[in-house]
């Protein structure tokens, strides 16, 4: 093996290593968010084994997101109801998201036994024979489900199981405590906001396309959003990423731009600050996807191995107008030339429409 390939390959290791338990001993959950302890009195509750759909899924947000543009419709078509498990990694993201924002689904609780690569590779099929219809949710056991391969193909999320059509602007329930926390958080930026997502100071150190923005980088981009749309902006993160998001904070403030922090806040409060933002910029992640379901104008910074998903995974009229704008491991100045003139026109029309 090449040398530089085995440094690359040995990074990707500690990275998930530190971040995922990919390599040591899989993570405990507490024995009530089993499926065989309590899970048993949900499904009974749901008529039994044959009226409900288990599903699990990769832990992701943004993974979630596009199962969840196919599922939404499911309870609703086979009459069945749907519960939705992950695998149970560290980070523990998507609890809150599938629990308390998505309709149409129960929360089954993390599987111990499972990892998200696992779940990705090992899942339901991106099609099979129509005469088998949507039947094949229907199992007394818990299938693993994820569109992951299928977009990283470059293949349209409107084509992974056909047989359900595609919603890219599903609804969302908010919970009134997050809502309002929210909009106590954004009385320091005013009306006229955008959202950074700049994750964490671990994902510096990746390459091949996967480090993006040092601190520096970030802090010029949002000095320049600040000047040009004369707005304040909103840092949002998961408490893994307190350490780049706080600095950038910090850094804002030192030089008198109207900035606040959504750091480790509720799901629903971040997405509710989406609802109401200007525009989005962010690094790959959930956050970009959510941006997108709520028809919030953003610019993603691709890595590239992921840029096909950029384009595969949302809404492509929106791609397509530039309203959501994927760009692969762009420089803070290539991205900024790219906002002003592809990205700015949807905000003066999100501004307008927002006052």
């Amino acid at each position: 093996m090449h040398p530089d390939r085995k440094t690359e390959l040995d990074k990707w290791d500690a990275y998930y290593q530190a971040h995922f338990d990919l390599f040591g001993e899989l993570p405990k959950t507490d024995a009530s968010t089993r499926y065989d302890v309590s899970n048993r009195g949900l499904i009974e509750k749901l008529g039994g084994e044959h009226r409900v759909v288990q599903l699990c899924l990769p832990e992701g947000i943004g993974d979630v997101s596009w199962v969840y543009s196919k599922l939404w419709a499911l309870k609703g078509i086979i009459d069945r109801e749907v519960i939705i498990y992950c695998a149970g990694e560290r980070l523990k993201r998507a609890q809150d998201f599938i629990d308390h924002m998505l309709p149409n689904v129960h929360w089954g609780g993390y599987l111990d036994d499972r990892v998200s690569n696992q779940v990705v590779g090992q899942c339901l099929p991106p099609d099979w024979p129509h005469t088998e219809g949507l039947d094949r949710f229907v199992k007394p056991f818990i299938q693993n489900i994820s569109a992951n391969f299928h977009l990283e193909m470059g293949r349209p999320l409107a084509e992974w199981i056909p047989l359900l059509p595609v919603n890219y602007h599903y609804p969302m329930n908010y919970r009134p405590a997050a809502v309002a926390l929210a909009e106590r958080l954004l009385r320091v930026v005013g009306e006229r906001f955008v959202v950074l997502y700049c994750s964490n100071y671990q994902k510096d150190t990746l390459s091949q396309g996967w480090a993006q923005w040092d601190i520096d980088g970030w802090e010029w981009f949002g000095k320049k959003l600040c000047e040009t749309l004369d707005c304040g902006i909103v840092v949002v993160g998961a408490e893994y990423d307190r350490d780049k998001s706080s600095d950038l904070v910090t850094r804002l403030e030192a030089a008198d731009k109207p900035v606040t922090a959504f750091i480790n806040k509720p799901i629903d409060s971040v997405v509710h600050a989406l609802t109401k933002a200007a525009y989005c910029v962010s690094y790959e992640s959930g956050i970009g996807v959510l941006a997108n379901v709520v028809n919030c104008p953003c610019l993603s910074l691709m890595s590239w191995p992921h840029m096909a998903i950029g384009l595969s995974s949302q809404d492509p009229v929106q791609t397509h107008l530039g309203h959501y704008l994927p760009m692969p491991n762009p420089s803070p100045e290539l991205a900024l030339a790219s906002f002003l003139q592809r990205g700015k026109p949807h905000v003066d029309k999100r501004l307008a429409a927002l006052s």
